[in-house]
């Protein structure tokens, strides 16, 4: 008794949640890292498989069941879901169909150890869109329930392509000195956005790289002369490694090297 009580306390519905959203927020992140290995969805599956796993064990924990009886069910996702959904734990059809071509695959058991061969098994774009609805179910039922789960919006992150990075160091050599002027008063600034014409300025042979890009919001007000660009981060990151392509030399009469003066125009 002492020890199935222990279990319980241990493996708590609040411990499991944080866990399941730990291993959903990581697949999205190690997805959009966007690594040059032979087979990079592989660990990317199997943690959103593990993640859907653990959100369905946080539901049925929440509501009244031992880790002794999830023990009894183990990884089986489908039997996860029946037990969940006779539980109370609302599941669209897609969802439930999702969850039983899991099992029906293997998928996590393939991510893990490689099967070759055809494969019919769901996307990481559909097993990602149902770790996230899962997250939202699971934590408002746990929330009512009155367990201290904290209610978060995530937001994806964006792919960082690889090939953009490799672009970018590919033309830092070859980059006109109007271009690095900008880049190094950025670096030694450490400002990754700043504001300019709408046309970029002299940033304009940047924007059309890639290497800054118009930062302005959906329905934002701006004028002309003060639209918001930024460097994105993935970029930002390759800039600041190659800082010492970019020495800073102040110029007080020039102002921002990105503005155009009126007279130029």
């Amino acid at each position: 008794m002492a020890d199935k009580i222990a279990d319980d306390e241990r493996t708590n519905a609040v411990g499991l949640f944080n866990t399941a959203r730990s291993y959903w927020r990581s697949a999205e992140h190690l997805n959009a890292a966007g690594l040059k290995v032979t087979h990079p969805e592989a660990p990317v599956t199997f943690l959103l498989c593990h993640a859907i796993e653990l959100y369905l064990k946080a539901y049925l924990r929440g509501n009244g069941s031992t880790v002794a009886a999830l023990k009894k069910i183990g990884h089986r996702l489908a039997d996860l879901a029946k037990s969940a959904a006779e539980t109370g734990l609302k599941l669209e059809p897609e969802q439930s169909e999702i969850l039983s071509h899991v099992d029906d695959a293997g998928v996590a058991i393939e991510a893990r150890y490689i099967v070759t061969g055809f494969k019919n098994r769901p996307t990481n774009e559909a097993l990602s869109s149902l770790a996230e609805q899962l997250d939202l179910t699971v934590c408002a039922d746990l929330a009512r329930l009155g367990f201290a789960v904290r209610d978060e919006r995530f937001r994806r992150p964006s792919p960082q392509r690889q090939d953009e990075v490799e672009k970018v160091e590919e033309y830092i050599p070859f980059m006109p000195p109007k271009d690095k002027k900008i880049i190094a008063y950025l670096l030694h600034h450490n400002q990754r956005m700043f504001e300019c014409d709408a046309d970029g300025g002299h940033a304009r042979l940047l924007l059309a790289r890639g290497i800054v890009r118009i930062a302005a919001r959906v329905g934002q007000h701006v004028t002309y002369s003060s639209v918001p660009f930024e460097i994105p981060s993935h970029i930002w990151e390759v800039l600041v490694k190659h800082r010492d392509k970019f020495p800073y030399e102040p110029d007080r009469d020039s102002g921002h090297p990105w503005r155009v003066h009126w007279m130029e125009r």
